[in-house]
């Protein structure tokens, strides 16, 4: 974690307190340019308390097992639907990963539309795209997001204590901001990672191999780049695949049954339920919140024409789901 985190002055010391165990694994996949990115999450309960209740489509395909592992269960799952979606739109494709267990197909498993290459051992850190830039860039966008939650908890009128942040980020608000980091990450820092470690595409063999400054993200205001750089690589470490034992396959259907883990702080437990009873918004409210948003936008952009070009898209999308919400009752 960074040398410091941020605190009201006069806040209780963390020391002693209960290391959260809250955590999700993440598989990417991306073809060379960059145009297609793709991923599915892992986490350690089916139904994490309620949050997922009244949502209609996730940011991503979920899984979940005790330890939050991608096995090779789950990603011969994976690529079963990936190879699937492949004869549906008629392509064939190769996917070059590394020789973790994890990435193993259960036996008889076969693929049409997929090829699985294996790089070498030992040599991920070096000719392993992701291992050069991609991933990091992620958690860039990412792990700024919840510096800005931090930043945002302090302005609020009257200031969130800090310590009530980490309960509002449920597994599905997790989703969300992983969405939009993966979002985040430019083609271009795709494109250069991959020709870094030669996979290259004719029309891209004069880019440059060293991600320049547009690739670059400053740290959220009020933390230093280097305590940044820590709080981003501070799980690189972290063991997320392997293959469950049956003790740990039972523990994990004996919890899905409780609905939560039993690791899980009650009062982490709590706050996910009470955002799941919050009323879904209807389409009057959607609207007045894009309103909002070009109030403050036309009140504190000096050049806010793209953010309101985005709430105009967003505008014409709440309209397109309310002729879809209409359609659907009239053929009921």
């Amino acid at each position: 974690m960074p040398s410091g985190s941020l605190r009201f002055a006069g806040d209780e010391q963390s020391n002693g307190t209960k290391v959260p165990k809250d955590r999700l694994t993440m598989l990417q996949f991306t073809n060379m340019d960059g145009s297609e990115k793709q991923a599915v999450v892992v986490g350690k309960s089916a139904k994490p308390c309620c949050c997922f209740k009244n949502v209609k489509t996730l940011p991503f395909s979920y899984f979940a097992n005790r330890k939050a592992w991608m096995t090779s269960q789950l990603f011969t799952d994976v690529m079963k639907t990936l190879d699937r979606k492949m004869i549906a739109q008629n392509r064939k494709i190769i996917l070059f990963l590394d020789n973790a267990t994890c990435h193993n197909l259960l036996p008889g498993t076969n693929l049409s539309n997929i090829k699985l290459s294996f790089m070498p051992p030992n040599t991920t850190s070096l000719i392993q795209p992701f291992d050069q830039g991609i991933i990091r860039s992620f958690k860039v966008y990412y792990r700024r997001e919840l510096v800005r939650m931090q930043i945002a908890a302090i302005d609020a009128t009257p200031p969130v204590p800090l310590s009530e942040v980490a309960k509002q980020i449920t597994v599905l608000k997790a989703m969300h901001m992983m969405k939009r980091a993966l979002f985040m990450v430019k083609p271009s820092t795709i494109q250069k990672t991959n020709k870094k470690t030669g996979f290259v595409i004719e029309s891209q063999a004069d880019m440059e191999e060293i991600l320049d400054e547009n690739d670059q993200v400053s740290p959220p205001s009020g933390m230093e780049q280097t305590d940044f750089d820590e709080f981003i690589s501070f799980d690189d470490r972290t063991q997320c695949y392997g293959e469950l034992t049956d003790t740990d396959i039972t523990r994990g259907i004996k919890s899905d049954d409780q609905d939560f883990d039993e690791d899980d702080d009650a009062e982490s437990v709590s706050s996910e339920v009470s955002e799941s009873d919050k009323p879904v918004p209807n389409s009057p409210a959607a609207l007045n919140a894009l309103e909002t948003l070009t109030a403050y936008f036309e009140a504190k952009s000096s050049n806010p024409d793209g953010a309101l070009k985005m709430i105009y898209g967003l505008d014409e999308s709440v309209h397109d789901v309310n002729k879809e919400i209409f359609c659907t009752i009239k053929n009921d």
